[in-house]
């Protein structure tokens, strides 16, 4: 994918936007929390090694996929978490 040609300060404040608007954990599958996690892959995508990347689209389709409240839920979404602040570190 090509980079983004947004200059890093822009990246940086929109992606400490959307932290500050992620959804409750725990909250059910809802268009809401999807665009959320749609922007959120759009961000980051072009600061992600490979690694980060499989491992990021792999949280986020186990984490709407496990239902709320599940072991496994927090676990992906705490993955989640993980891969965005690093992201963030990254800028």
């Amino acid at each position: 994918m090509a980079k983004s040609k947004t200059n890093p300060e822009a990246i940086y404040m929109q992606l400490k936007a959307l932290l500050l608007q992620q959804p409750e954990y725990g909250s059910p599958a809802s268009p809401e929390k999807m665009q959320w996690l749609g922007r959120a892959a759009a961000i980051i995508e072009p600061l992600l090694d490979t690694f980060d990347h499989t491992e990021f689209k792999t949280a986020m389709d186990k984490y709407i996929s496990y239902g709320s409240k599940s072991e496994d839920t927090l676990n992906n979404y705490w993955k989640i978490q993980t891969i965005l602040y690093r992201a963030l570190a990254k800028i």
